[in-house]
Parts: C-alpha cells; sequence; structure tokens
C-alpha cells in the first residue's frame, strides 16, 4: 500500500481535509455537514471506500467472538484495573477498578490511589452484592492473567467465596473485551 495516501498537503480534495481537520468524522456525518452548507461547497467523495482510511481507523485484526455466556446478575463479572492516569483525582487517586455484571452490563467503578489497593475494594464490592442483592454471589471473575491476579491473597479470597477465576491469556486483552471497551469508553467520554 500506498502510504503517501495517509499525507494531505493543500492539493488534498477538501472533502479529505474537512475529514481530517474534525477529527476523522464519519463520511456520512461530513455528507451531511456538506448537504447543509456548513462546510462551504464540497464534492462528494466517498471516504468510506478509501482503504486508507479504513485501515488507519482499524485498531486491531478482527479477534473471534467471546462464547462465554450469563443466564442471571453475578453469574459473571468482568474486572481489570486501569492506570495510572498521567492527572491525579482531587483525593490524589490515579487507578481505578471496574466491575462489570456480564449479565446486565452495570458498571461499579472504585478509584484507587495505589495500584494494589483493588484487593480490599474486591472484598468489599463482593460484600456490596451480598448485601444489597438479596444474598447472591459472584460466580465467576473474569480478568486477565496480571501479575496482581496471580498472588496467594487473591487466589485465597476466591477459594473462600467458592468463586471461579475465569483468566485470559496473557498478553491478549481482546479475551476481556468488555473491560477493555469500557476503558475506551470512558476514555473518550471524559475527554
Amino acid at each position: 500500500m500506498d502510504l503517501s495516501l495517509f499525507r494531505l498537503s493543500s492539493f488534498s480534495p477538501p472533502f479529505y481535509l474537512w475529514h481530517s481537520h474534525l477529527g476523522h468524522v464519519s463520511a456520512s456525518r461530513l455528507k451531511f455537514l456538506a448537504f447543509v452548507g456548513v462546510l462551504g461547497t464540497l464534492d462528494n467523495h466517498d471516504i468510506s471506500y478509501s482503504s486508507c482510511y479504513k485501515l488507519a481507523k482499524c485498531s486491531n485484526l478482527p479477534f473471534n467472538e467471546s462464547i462465554s455466556s450469563s443466564l442471571a446478575p453475578f453469574d459473571l463479572v468482568d474486572f481489570d484495573v486501569w492506570g495510572p492516569s498521567p492527572l491525579s483525582t482531587k483525593d490524589r487517586s490515579r487507578y481505578y477498578v471496574s466491575f462489570i455484571d456480564d449479565f446486565t452490563h452495570f458498571t461499579w467503578i472504585y478509584l484507587m490511589k495505589c495500584r494494589f489497593d483493588y484487593l480490599t475494594i474486591l472484598i468489599k464490592f463482593s460484600a456490596l452484592v451480598k448485601t444489597h442483592h438479596h444474598f447472591a454471589t459472584i460466580q465467576t471473575f473474569r480478568c486477565d492473567l496480571g501479575e496482581k491476579y496471580t498472588s496467594n491473597d487473591f487466589t485465597t479470597l476466591f477459594a473462600s467465596n467458592e468463586t471461579i477465576h475465569l483468566a485470559s491469556c496473557t498478553n491478549t486483552p481482546q479475551h476481556n473485551g468488555v473491560v477493555e471497551r469500557k476503558y475506551h469508553h470512558l476514555v473518550e467520554t471524559t475527554r
């Protein structure tokens, strides 16, 4: 593929220049803005057929869908720790842990000052589920195989609650896609 297609210059068609200036907005949105006259007169080039833009928007190759599914709330809870953030909150938190119920997709987010505070938050979250949801217990936790999730304290906690730890393969965040998509959503919303 010719990488010169990715570079824009003053000779590039205005449609592509506006597409770039507006943060790579979709072709349909750009066509609408041109139609209502906000962008002046533009020729309708079709961005969606340009292979370089398809390639540039692709973050990764397709990955097989997960075959696991839950039949009731708290059958499966996805979680992971995110951070450090370049900026801290008022109480100096730079990390957060998110818990996502696979059945309802309801999300709980807890801020943390230290990366390893997740264990105490995990215990509090399990207690919250039991007290606020009619003594429900979390059947399965799904997370990656990071070193923090393979410690003795972590495995002992799961063994004492008879909870299954479903771990994804190393260096494949796609296996924990629910949490990864939630991270993207949270970061984009925050921006």
